[in-house]
């Protein structure tokens, strides 16, 4: 739908190409070469399923007529019921068609269409997105994939894209993390030239971020001889290419996953042809005008007569590219997202990546971070990961996580102010052994995890009021060296930790942040000093990983660096000791990168990207992602 102005080669066994298969019959649904299945199919519905008006009997009329195919080709068809309110406040009711073909990986895919109409035919909007899903989701079937794919026929798209926001409010987060990508089918029928949009605009950046599918899915286009447009026109003022505008159901699933949309239409014309100067949306789909929504025109007698066979040859072109994407289409880096329902979750989520099982964990109050602010170095060398709860009571998804690793030891850093007796009782319920490190402020009980540690001739030295996200940023190498993290306390300078670097025979000091953070008159009292330290908390994040990492870095972690609240930084906490597993940095960012960390980034082959923690990174992520997206 689009209104005026806004309104893949795989084998068979090994064998057979894909795109040499002339005849396939699935049940009794008969596939014979691209795009003529589609097409009789969409003859049936310019016939017989014509006005699928939004939640009247002939909408359902084309579920059900969907649902039928999909089961006569062997589907086990799932349909999604939902009720929506039109613009005149009247409810009804509707429902989405899905099937899913199983693929190598659990990671999905959704390929989604409308099936409903305006008062119209609606051969191209969107009976043509439908038939050339429903041929795919035919063809593919017993078609080994890379990725699981979800083949979805949205109701009522129509007046409000009520079918695809559905689908979405029914996804779980987990669900959503896995989406590598959605491809659109809106309307490829009728239109001059056949389009693939992909992409979000960046205010800030001036950029289109995660438009990776449209340029890999132009090159197979290219490659199958099969031509394939950008909106890269002169009239195109709105919309900065290769995005477009929300007026399909791309837009319920682009904020948190890339899309690829297909959509025939003509951006060389402007959308009034009385005012060229307001540039075009491509929905002046021909020279002869309009197609969609207009009932004289969006009929397939009429197409014929007016363009021949230029709408089956429409229809053929993407039903060959489509399964060639589905095959060959994927990310240049994989990009992974460690986002719970909340900090707790999303503390389990990075324990279930680091961990099958461990008999230890240690177990931080999520509101009381500061005193975990020393913990990685030592949940490290217990090869424990960090798990949150609340101070008075053991947090559910915390109490399960630790059943499923089945620990024996918990160790709570802090005092009772922080994780009271409450909660280990409800530990030793579960026969865990309690240890609790704590001391009488933070700066002791950084003491106390240090001395834990055994000998060690390096300590990185913070700044124990404003410190924490500096602690976050070498936490990673302060694991993966055994090296403590001892907090400086502005008052009393090294007093505190001077016994322990004379006891310990320290030979390196590192630093972490600029002279504000820990002064000269500091500095000057300790051995080998070494200062790892920027302008600010990105900046000494930089340093960290310019000093300590190489080009070939796996993957990264990317979390939040608390600018805006202190308590952000608790999933850059949990997330340390995986990183130091995998001797990977923690890359904390607000929300857009800095120049340094772009540029240090840009120069890691990385094969990797994690979001670590939910909303306010998600920019800096696609920032990041869009570096290595070709």
């Amino acid at each position: 739908m689009k209104k005026k102005i806004f309104s893949m080669l795989v084998t068979f066994l090994m064998t057979i190409s894909l795109s040499m298969c002339d005849t396939k019959v699935f049940a009794q649904e008969k596939i014979e070469g691209y795009g003529k299945y589609a097409y009789e199919t969409l003859e049936y519905i310019d016939k017989n399923l014509r006005e699928r008006k939004a939640g009247t009997n002939k909408e359902l009329k084309a579920a059900q007529y969907i649902k039928g195919k999909l089961e006569n080709a062997g589907y086990k068809v799932e349909e999604q019921p939902f009720e929506f309110t039109n613009k005149k406040g009247e409810k009804f009711k509707s429902q989405n068609i899905i099937v899913t073909k199983k693929g190598d990986s659990n990671k999905e895919v959704i390929v989604g269409s409308h099936y409903d109409s305006v008062g119209t035919a609606g051969v191209d909007d969107n009976g043509s997105g439908t038939v050339v899903n429903l041929e795919t989701a035919i063809r593919m079937k017993d078609v080994k994939t890379p990725y699981t794919i979800k083949f979805v026929f949205f109701g009522a798209e129509e007046g409000g894209l009520f079918g695809s926001k559905a689908y979405v409010d029914n996804m779980t987060q987990d669900e959503k993390n896995n989406l590598v990508y959605m491809i659109n089918m809106d309307s490829i029928l009728a239109g001059t030239y056949s389009y693939m949009y992909s992409g979000n605009y960046n205010e800030e950046t001036k950029k289109v971020e995660n438009a990776w599918p449209v340029y890999q899915a132009m090159k197979i286009a290219k490659d199958l001889n099969l031509e394939l447009h950008l909106n890269d026109t002169k009239l195109n003022i709105d919309y900065p290419s290769p995005s477009t505008g929300n007026w399909s159901d791309h837009a319920n699933f682009k904020e948190f996953a890339p899309y690829i949309y297909f959509e025939a239409a003509n951006w060389e014309l402007p959308d009034d042809p009385q005012k060229p100067e307001e540039g075009s949306s491509g929905a002046y789909e021909t020279e002869s005008g309009e197609v969609m929504h207009v009932p004289e025109r969006d009929d397939l007698t009429f197409i014929e007569n007016e363009w021949g066979d230029h709408g089956k040859n429409t229809i053929k072109k993407y039903c060959t590219l489509l399964p060639e994407m589905l095959l060959k289409l994927k990310p240049t880096i994989e990009e992974t997202k460690l986002v719970g329902d909340s900090r707790y979750s999303t503390a389990v989520k990075v324990s279930e990546r680091g961990f099958k099982r461990s008999e230890n964990v240690v177990l931080v109050n999520s509101n009381a971070i500061t005193d975990a602010m020393s913990a990685t170095p030592f949940a490290k060398l217990k090869n424990a990961p960090i798990l949150l709860t609340q101070s008075n009571k053991l947090n559910e998804d915390t109490k399960k996580e630790i059943s499923r690793l089945d620990a024996k030891n918990v160790y709570i850093i802090g005092g009772e102010d922080a994780i009271s007796n409450e909660v280990i009782l409800q530990l030793k319920a579960m026969n865990i052994n309690i240890e609790r490190i704590s001391g009488k402020d933070r700066y002791e009980t950084s003491l106390k995890i240090a001395n834990k540690l055994g000998k060690t001739s390096e300590i990185a030295v913070v700044n124990g009021e404003h410190g924490l996200v500096d602690a976050v940023s070498i936490s990673p190498v302060a694991a993966s060296k055994n090296m403590a993290i001892i907090l400086s306390s502005p008052s009393s300078g090294i007093t505190l930790f001077k016994k322990f670097i004379e006891e310990n025979d320290i030979k390196t000091t590192y630093v972490i942040g600029n002279e504000k953070s820990i002064s000269n008159e500091v500095t000057d009292k300790l051995p080998g000093v070494k200062r790892l330290g920027g302008e600010n908390r990105n900046e000494t994040n930089s340093v960290i990983l310019e000093t300590f990492y190489d080009e070939n870095v796996n993957n990264i972690f990317v979390a939040k660096n608390g600018i805006k609240n202190e308590d952000e930084l608790v999933d850059a906490l949990a997330v340390g000791v995986i990183a130091a597993k995998e001797n990977s940095p923690v890359v904390v960012v607000s929300d857009k990168l800095n120049s340094k960390q772009e540029q240090l980034i840009s120069s890691k082959l990385l094969k990797e990207i994690t979001k670590v923690g939910g909303n306010g990174n998600e920019n800096a992520f696609n920032q990041i992602a869009n570096i290595f997206r070709k």
